[in-house]
């Protein structure tokens, strides 16, 4: 597999070097023309070409802003940090289609100026001489202004642009100048005819109505809270006596703020025999990207503590450095019965800030920690609520969570035959069921047996699981 990669690598390093050399041959005789041109007594060629590369470097900003652009379009200005790069990004969202309309002008006016000042009559190769042919001449325009504007005024900017768009649009603020004198010209202006002729007789008559992704809305609360429940992941064991251990795994995530403490809750239908057990796992820190699904691989090693995998990434619990405490306490419940509720505070220094040094405060990235902790719980026979014949467990998720886990099993000593049922999923009150989440979850859950996992749970739901269970009779009791 290693070799593979490797002669892929090495085929991908001998193309790019055929393409550089190909375009320093195009330079030097692009160079070498110009320079006979001028020997002539014939200026023309130079001073296109100057303007032409002047050119280039605009297009290059303008290209690149048009992603930016397009990436920040939707966020709010007020965080970005430099003021004139807000104030001009307040400025595009609010004449957004006339940026992209007059952005657009550079774009046709500048490539086509490019391929007509390249365009000689004659062309002077080195070590060759003059040539007149008219299909080399062709040959040479075509090649050298398409790797040329492809290479450094397309594709690079363009991926600059995504790896920081908030730094590109700031370093293109005097392409917006340029767009706003352009505009003068009404050169888009018949368009707005064509776009409406398009809109009347074609499908472009209907809005989009698309609902943001999952993932999306995640990452845009986490960052918005500063914190997410990242996983959450839930396993119940049962007893033949109806005794039951609630083992729960929290992955908590702090993007920013001063999160001194963390809460929790376990509750029970009957009596717990000892106070929850709460076990501090591990503490990392790393930097806050802006899409946390970058992450993913990583988050999903440190929750399941995947030592190696941590170790190549080169992370380090931190845990033993956090000073914290844990308090657990039971109260009774407002279920009928025997109910009992048992809530934990975990808490100590405040997360993430005391994470970095007071005198780095100005750091363009922050540490986002990920913290891991576990509870285990022991209720008395009865811990499930009974409904129609069946168990069930509800759970409400609160946070901003990337994906919950929820497992029924019979412990080791218990002969037990455990069948989901359904899962369902509403809002806090009544009439508030998602039946399309309650549908699609139930076929999930029944087809996993005893095993739920949920992919960007509805923040603010309560998930509901019921089972059966059924006694199986030993042999010799026949």
């Amino acid at each position: 597999m290693k070799s593979r990669e490797t002669v892929a690598r090495i085929l991908s390093y001998g193309r790019s070097l055929i393409l550089w050399i190909a375009w320093v041959l195009l330079l030097a005789i692009w160079v070498s023309t110009l320079l006979r041109h001028l020997d002539e007594h014939d200026s023309t060629p130079l001073l296109l070409a100057i303007t032409t590369v002047a050119l280039l470097v605009l297009l290059s900003f303008a290209e690149g802003m048009e992603l930016a652009v397009a990436d920040l379009l939707d966020k709010d200005a007020s965080q970005v940090s430099d003021r004139r790069t807000r104030e001009l990004l307040s400025a595009i969202q609010r004449r957004s289609g006339f940026f992209f309309a007059q952005r657009q002008v550079f774009v046709v006016l500048i490539v086509s100026f490019a391929s007509l000042a390249t365009s000689y009559d004659w062309i002077y190769v080195p070590f060759y001489g003059e040539t007149r042919n008219h299909s080399v001449t062709f040959w040479f325009s075509l090649c050298f202004v398409t790797l040329t504007v492809l290479w450094f005024s397309q594709v690079t900017p363009k991926r600059l642009a995504v790896a920081n768009s908030e730094a590109f649009l700031g370093y293109s603020k005097f392409v917006w100048t340029a767009i706003r004198a352009i505009s003068l010209l009404g050169l888009p202006g018949p368009t707005d005819q064509l776009f409406g002729l398009a809109r009347r007789i074609t499908p472009f008559r209907h809005e989009r109505m698309l609902l943001p992704s999952r993932s999306a809305h995640y990452n845009t609360s986490a960052h918005l809270y500063g914190f997410a429940l990242d996983k959450l992941s839930t396993n119940l064991s049962i007893g033949r006596s109806g005794a039951a251990t609630i083992r729960k795994k929290f992955l908590i995530l702090f993007l920013y703020g001063r999160h001194a403490h963390v809460y929790g809750y376990v509750d029970s239908n009957s009596m717990f025999r000892k106070p929850p057990v709460i076990t501090l796992k591990s503490m990392h820190v790393l930097p806050t990207p802006e899409r946390l699904e970058s992450m993913t691989g990583t988050l999903d090693a440190i929750f399941d503590e995947d030592t190696s995998a941590l170790n190549r990434l080169g992370l380090k619990n931190r845990i033993s450095e956090w000073v914290g405490s844990v308090d657990v306490s039971i109260e009774e419940s407002d279920w009928e019965g025997n109910g009992q509720h048992a809530i934990w505070l975990i808490q100590g220094q405040p997360l993430p800030e005391s994470c970095w040094p007071e005198a780095e405060d100005d750091m363009p990235v922050r540490p986002l920690v990920a913290f891991l902790y576990e509870v285990e719980a022991e209720s008395d026979t009865g811990a499930f609520a009974e409904l129609d014949g069946c168990y069930m467990w509800q759970e409400t998720i609160g946070l901003p969570c990337r994906e919950y886990d929820i497992a029924v099993m019979s412990d080791r000593e218990a002969d037990l035959g455990i069948a989901i049922r359904e899962c369902r999923v509403a809002l806090v009150g009544p009439g508030t069921e998602i039946p399309e989440e309650t549908v699609k979850l139930t076929r999930t859950a029944v087809s996993g047996k005893d095993r739920l996992r949920v992919i960007y749970p509805v923040q603010g739901a309560e998930y509901s699981l019921l089972w059966w269970e059924f006694k199986r009779e030993s042999e010799n009791s026949w």
